[in-house]
């Protein structure tokens, strides 16, 4: 894939994830209907320089406890920011 592909396909993903944050998307809604994994929707962020959007999906969360598939997946909420 070309460099300007990857790039149009990161603003693209970016793009719907502010919308799902917008919207009260949470962290492993999000990832699942961008078809990522938690950790790997919080390494895009990261290195795409949206801290602040992973944030953002992870205060969605509110209060409820995470019920995601692996319990080993808790961890990533303690390392939001």
């Amino acid at each position: 894939m070309k460099p300007d592909q990857l790039a149009a396909r990161r603003a693209a993903r970016i793009e719907d994830l502010e919308f799902m944050a917008e919207t009260g998307e949470t962290v492993p809604g999000a990832a699942a209907r961008i078809h990522l994994h938690p950790h790997t929707l919080r390494d895009f962020l990261r290195r795409a320089g949206r801290r602040d959007l992973f944030a953002r999906l992870l205060a969605n969360h509110g209060d409820r406890p995470y019920a995601g598939p692996r319990a080993t997946t808790r961890h990533i909420y303690r390392s939001a920011a």
